[in-house]
């Protein structure tokens, strides 16, 4: 998913391959309790990362960058929470063009 691999060759199979990576690494779990519901991952969910600043801030403004993806569909809002998630602040979305 997130790393670049050359293929030498591929082999084709009538049936659901059952590796560790297809049914233990690469497959998302919807409760953090349990693995009920599980599935596999077929396309990269939302990612994003803040680029700048990469150190902690002292209090005031400041200008917070960063990047989102998503493997299918398209990023229509950014949210920043400085609270661990309890409340989000709306951010300006910078489409590339």
């Amino acid at each position: 998913m997130a790393s670049v691999k050359w293929i030498k060759e591929i082999t084709v199979i009538d049936q659901e391959y059952n590796g560790p990576f297809q049914t233990i690494d690469y497959v998302y779990y919807p409760y953090k309790e349990t693995d009920a519901e599980k599935f596999s991952v077929t396309v990269m969910n939302v990612n994003s990362t803040i680029q700048k600043p990469l150190n902690l801030l002292d209090t005031g403004i400041h200008l917070i960058k960063g990047i989102a993806w998503t493997g299918i569909g398209t990023i229509t809002k950014v949210e920043i929470s400085l609270d661990e998630g309890y409340t989000w602040n709306s951010c300006s979305l910078e489409v590339p063009i």
